[in-house]
């Protein structure tokens, strides 16, 4: 492939099997390090979940332009819209909803953990499973 300076890729990996979706992800990564500018549609949300800048768009219209914590942390407006979010940053939603006092920031499945065993050790119970 050449060297763009901005290059648009249309659901680069709707239909890829899992391996070569993350080889593909590492080459995207490593020309974004070089400075080219990749702007991509998906709809996987944990591949939007690894970019620096998340546009959520419904009906032509913007909705949501910001980094990928902020706007996953509007699930019920995402939701509303049709689309799905991260799955831990569905755990930790219905975790909230339940009332348990968890970060409304999460995206990965190692801040899931992180902020799950915090909670655990925080309360007493991170010495073991009843």
């Amino acid at each position: 492939m050449h060297e763009p300076d901005i290059l648009f890729l249309d659901e680069p990996t709707s239909g890829v099997d899992p391996l070569t979706r993350r080889e593909f992800w590492l080459h995207i990564n490593s020309m974004v390090e070089k400075g080219v500018t990749v702007m991509v549609t998906t709809h996987f949300m944990d591949e939007a979940a690894a970019c620096r800048r998340v546009v959520v768009m419904d009906d032509g219209k913007i909705l949501l332009d910001a980094p990928p914590k902020e706007v996953f942390s509007h699930v019920s407006l995402l939701k509303q819209v049709g689309l799905d979010v991260p799955q831990a940053t569905e755990i930790i939603h219905e975790l909230r909803r339940s009332g348990i006092n968890l970060p409304d920031d999460i995206i990965t499945d190692e801040e899931c953990v992180e902020a799950l065993s915090s909670l655990l050790a925080s309360s007493g119970k991170g010495g073991g499973w009843a």
